[in-house]
């Protein structure tokens, strides 16, 4: 199902005033009256018992709502990217599809977790460091958690390899992230599928 392009969700700017802490909240949300009448559509289409292959890119989307149990019981693979998402905790209701295998989230709004020291040394935005593993510990840890699971993060470079690419069989060996205990369960057995991105271009 390709709904590439139709502006479907909104994007909310942070407050200005950090000190007032209930825009604040509202702001971090996703269940917040300011976004949640405009993301009802991941509800309906969690329910569509068939979908396999989903592109969403190219949309307003700057969060994920939380889903109700069985959501996606049939989806392996989700476009997300050139939207506006910034948190990966926002990435979580996704990963408990239980039958996902591809989570592209390439040109979104993720910025590496060394931006504040970066920003110190007067880096300009477009030599910020590469987005890598490192920057997406939640999601690392549920990818070596439930062995099974790939997430494009950027486009690749020359020389980086996968490295830009999360690989739950790469990171079930790196012993950098601790072992994280949650109900999210959504492997079984590793499988080998085509980059969804190239599916969708040929098609």
């Amino acid at each position: 199902l390709v709904l590439r392009g139709n502006r479907l969700g909104r994007v909310q700017r942070p407050p200005e005033d950090e000190l007032v802490l209930s825009s604040r909240a509202a702001y971090l949300d996703p269940e917040s009256k300011f976004f949640k009448p405009h993301y009802t559509f991941f509800t309906t289409l969690a329910g569509l018992p068939a979908l396999h292959d989903l592109d969403l890119s190219s949309n307003l989307i700057q969060v994920i709502p939380r889903l109700p149990p069985g959501s996606f019981p049939q989806l392996r693979q989700i476009n997300l990217s050139i939207n506006y998402l910034s948190r990966e905790s926002y990435l979580f209701p996704v990963l408990s599809c239980p039958m996902l295998k591809w989570l592209d989230i390439r040109g979104n709004m993720f910025l590496p977790v060394s931006l504040e020291e970066e920003q110190q040394k007067g880096t300009p935005i477009h030599q910020l460091p590469r987005l890598s593993r490192f920057d997406f510990p939640g999601l690392c840890q549920r990818l070596r958690r439930n062995r099974r699971g790939n997430v494009v993060i950027m486009d690749p470079a020359p020389n980086d390899g996968d490295e830009y690419i999360l690989r739950a069989d790469d990171i079930a060996q790196d012993d950098y992230f601790a072992e994280e205990k949650s109900a999210d369960d959504f492997t079984k057995m590793p499988l080998q599928i085509e980059d969804p991105t190239e599916k969708l271009e040929r098609e």
